[in-house]
Order: C-alpha cells, then structure tokens, then sequence
C-alpha cells in the first residue's frame, strides 16, 4: 500500500525539458494519463527500454501519449540478434493479446537499437552497458545539467555478491569507501561499479535478501546487500532499492531497506538509501 504494485516505469526530467522514461512498465499508463493532462502538444517522449521482459514493456500499448496523433514516441532497446525491437514490441500486440496492433496507434513510433555505445538526446548525454541478466539487458548512465542518473535494473552479481570484511565490531566507522572496490570478486561486477562511478542517483535492482538469493541464482536479480556494496564502492550520492519482488509487503521492505542502511553506515558520509516508491520524486540539483 505506501510502496505501490506497478511495474517498473521512471519519469526524468531535465532543466530544458526533455522527457526520458525508463522502462515502460504498467506504471507507464498512469504518467500518460498525468502527460495528457499536463503537457502542451505535440508530446516528444523518449522510452529507454532495460530490456523486453513483460514488466518492462507492459504498459506500452496503453500509453496514452502513443494513441494521439502529433505526438512522438521514440523507443531505444538492447538490439537483439534475431528480431527487430520493433518485432518483439508488436509480439504483445497480437489478436490474441490485444484489440490494436502498434501500427494502429496514432502517435508516431521511431525505433532505436542500441549495444554498448554514448550517444545524445538533445543536450543529454547517455551510455549504456550490459547487465548480467536473462536476456540482453542495458543500464543507462544519464547526464544532464551537471548531474548523473545510473539505472541498472535488472542485474545479478556474477559470483554471488562482494567480498568485504565486516567491520562492525572494530568500532569504528571506515572513511574510504572506495576501498571496497578491492573486494570485488568478478571484473564485470568490478564494471558494474565503474559504470555507477560518483552517480548523483543510483537506481538498482535490489529485488532479494541475502538469504532468499541462495534459492534464486540464475533468476537475473540481486540481493540488496550486493547492490548496497556497488553503491558503497562507486561512492554514489543517493541509492534507491528498486525491482521490488511483489512477495514482500511494506513492513519487509522497508525491513529491507533499513538493513541496507545499516551496512551502509559502516562507512563514513554513506549514500542517501531510499527504497523506490509510485509518486517519489527526487530534485537532483538539492543534495540529500
């Protein structure tokens, strides 16, 4: 009830403007309905797809910004190697699944595949790179108006979590955080840190405890303690617990979060730990 049951779906905004959404989960359709309502006409929307897993992509054919027309709706996504983003878009759209098709919809659609490379929208710049997950899956590393936004979902360590002493009955807190990226066990979770490196706002796949991803290797998420240690090791500002798993209620959550700030606190001036929420909303440029 205070956390929300959408699907994964992130509004950012920058100082000109320009309208990014990350993921187009089913929390796509209530920010439709606020764009509709808000926003002059003709809508530019920039969709940056993790990947086309269902919770990802679930609210795109009820976009309402997409069923008008004048409006544009740019999609980038992981380039797959034997479909078109634009395929496997249309693939929910079948009979079978839906009363329209893509090609139906109003808005104008443009489709952009993307591997590991920069690139600009506008004045923003973005990179990408690979995250150990299922499927061909991308995190974006967004900057704008001298901020940084990572977003990293879905991720899974590659060999478990990091490997860090625990410091806790030494008493005293550490003041080198980026010591910990010596810990590290595995060279691309040691990318995943240098791709989340000094972030205004990190946003991660935290979807487990440690003690449920024993029975859950392979599943393409991360416990929480593991994305706690990337945020500790990249020295990021502000750390938001993301991907929530629709078993947990409020009070696991934020018995979740609450732990992550724990082990967090172990180190001097730790990061802001937020757990994500629907209607949460961060000003980049005010420090937390």
């Amino acid at each position: 009830m205070r956390y929300g049951g959408n699907t994964l779906c992130v509004e950012v905004r920058t100082a000109d403007g320009t309208l990014l959404i990350l993921d187009a989960g089913s929390g796509l359709f209530p920010l439709g309905r606020h764009l509709q309502a808000t926003e002059s006409r003709p809508l530019q929307v920039h969709i940056l797809l993790s990947h086309t897993h269902w919770d990802h992509i679930q609210g795109l054919p009820f976009f309402a910004p997409a069923h008008e027309a004048g409006n544009r709706v740019c999609v980038w996504a992981p380039k797959e190697p034997k479909r078109s983003i634009k395929d496997l878009l249309e693939s929910q759209l079948l009979f079978s699944n839906a009363p329209y098709h893509l090609e139906s919809m109003a808005g104008q659609f443009r489709f952009r595949e993307l591997g590991e490379e920069e690139f600009r929208i506008g004045e923003v710049r973005i990179k990408t790179q690979f995250l150990n997950h299922t499927v061909l899956c991308l995190g974006y590393r967004i900057e704008a108006d001298g901020q940084v936004l990572v977003h990293c979902t879905d991720v899974e360590p590659h060999l478990g979590r990091l490997l860090r002493r625990d410091h806790r009955d030494s008493g005293r807190r550490l003041r080198d955080r980026s010591a910990m990226r010596a810990g590290i066990l595995h060279r691309e979770d040691a990318r995943l840190v240098s791709f989340a490196q000094g972030a205004d706002l990190y946003i991660q796949d935290s979807m487990y405890t440690a003690e449920e991803y024993v029975s859950r290797r392979g599943w393409g998420h991360s416990p929480c303690d593991f994305a706690t240690d990337v945020a500790l090791a990249a020295e990021v500002r502000r750390f938001v617990i993301f991907h929530h798993d629709p078993d947990h209620g409020d009070e696991f959550l934020e018995e979740m979060i609450e732990s992550c700030r724990e082990r967090a606190s172990q180190y001097e001036a730790p990061p802001q730990i937020l757990g994500a929420r629907e209607g949460l909303e961060l000003d980049l440029s005010v420090c937390p």
